[in-house]
């Protein structure tokens, strides 16, 4: 969810008195294989190298990549196929 949705949601439920109602469960650390189960490679791998640091350069990739898909007038291909690209290094 985005933060604004996580900080509403957070909101309603503390102000409605629900988190008195409710169990909760923290994530706990998972394997790269774990992972995996249920997101792509590529997906795993953005995750392990992005950070704080690099992210306004991988912001500057996916601008483009996202231009390059509007101009060609396709959805994924070519645009996407770089973005995966930049993330696997």
């Amino acid at each position: 969810m985005k933060p604004h949705r996580v900080r509403m949601t957070h909101n309603l439920v503390v102000n409605y008195g629900l988190y008195r109602e409710m169990e909760v469960f923290r994530p706990k650390p998972v394997s790269r294989d774990q992972m995996t189960r249920f997101h792509s490679d590529d997906y795993v791998n953005f995750l392990r190298i992005i950070n704080p640091d690099n992210m306004t350069e991988f912001l500057r990739h996916l601008q483009r990549c996202e231009s390059s898909r509007r101009e060609m007038g396709s959805g994924s291909g070519a645009g996407g196929d770089r973005v995966m690209d930049v993330w696997a290094g």
